[in-house]
């Protein structure tokens, strides 16, 4: 019976649970920022029925190979706006990532700064 007793009184002694909050400092991400992009220059050439012959003596002149890759007007304007919206997905990218270490490194909690 004193064994039972024990039992019961220690499911019934309150303890009391101390929760202590403290803000852990942010680790700084350590993304450096990307050197700018280095592209080779790109000599385009616009053939058209008229000028073809005018074309090829010239890039015969300049000791090039004639090689012919081909775009209608339609596909050239597809490959443009694809272009602008890589270009677009690479800024809005490079947002996100400097908001990120701004928040990460400078406590911004999202307050436009």
């Amino acid at each position: 019976m004193l064994i039972l007793g024990i039992i019961l009184s220690g499911c019934s002694l309150e303890k009391q649970i101390e929760v202590k909050t403290e803000e852990v400092k942010r680790l700084p991400l350590n993304i450096d920022n990307q050197a700018p992009l280095t592209l080779e220059p790109i000599q385009w050439f616009v053939i058209t029925e008229d000028n073809i012959e005018e074309v090829f003596k010239e890039l015969k002149s300049r000791e090039k190979n004639i090689v012919l890759f081909s775009l209608s007007d339609t596909d050239y304007e597809a490959m443009s706006l694809n272009f602008s919206r890589i270009r677009n997905y690479i800024i809005i990218n490079n947002e996100i990532l400097k908001k990120y270490k701004n928040y990460y490194e400078n406590g911004d909690r999202g307050n436009g700064k």
